[in-house]
């Protein structure tokens, strides 16, 4: 894609590079553990989810499995 646009190159690299960086702070905070910082000397629990977001987590997951599992359901039109 470079000799095509090299800029649009050079920004999805970007994007990329940010995305993991991003990635590997939230999952060092949510694994090992935010802590109490002075800004916010109370953590804040998470919650268990509620009907609503269970319901859809359960929708979605499911579209995942059938969509992983019956892919020419999804690719009957090509």
């Amino acid at each position: 894609s470079y000799p095509v646009s090299a800029l649009c190159t050079i920004l999805a690299a970007v994007g990329v590079i940010l995305g993991a960086v991003y990635m590997l702070k939230f999952y060092q905070k949510l694994g090992l553990g935010g802590g109490h910082s002075k800004e916010h000397p109370a953590a804040v629990q998470a919650k268990d989810l509620g009907g609503y977001e269970l319901m859809l987590t359960v929708f979605l997951i499911s579209i995942l499995v059938v969509g992983g599992f019956q892919t020419a359901v999804f690719l009957k039109g090509n």
